[in-house]
């Protein structure tokens, strides 16, 4: 049984099968969370141009009563 070639072909075969199958997988995923990651660094970005304390404290400062006038 060993010594039958087509024993190493069908192994050779199944062990790239499996290599091409994991290689697919993992650029699959790489493929769509790389957008997400890329989306949320640049919004992160965006965010901290904008120093929220202090909007806070204005927000805080204004008469509730005055707003939308």
């Amino acid at each position: 049984m060993l010594s039958d070639p087509g024993v190493s072909v069908r192994a050779f075969v199944t062990i790239t099968i499996h290599f091409f199958s994991e290689l697919l997988t993992g650029l699959g995923i790489v493929w769509l969370v790389f957008p997400h990651m890329v989306q949320s660094q640049a919004l992160n970005q965006e965010l901290e141009k904008y120093d929220y304390g202090k909007i806070i404290e204005q927000i805080k400062g204004q008469d509730p009563r005055s707003f939308g006038r």
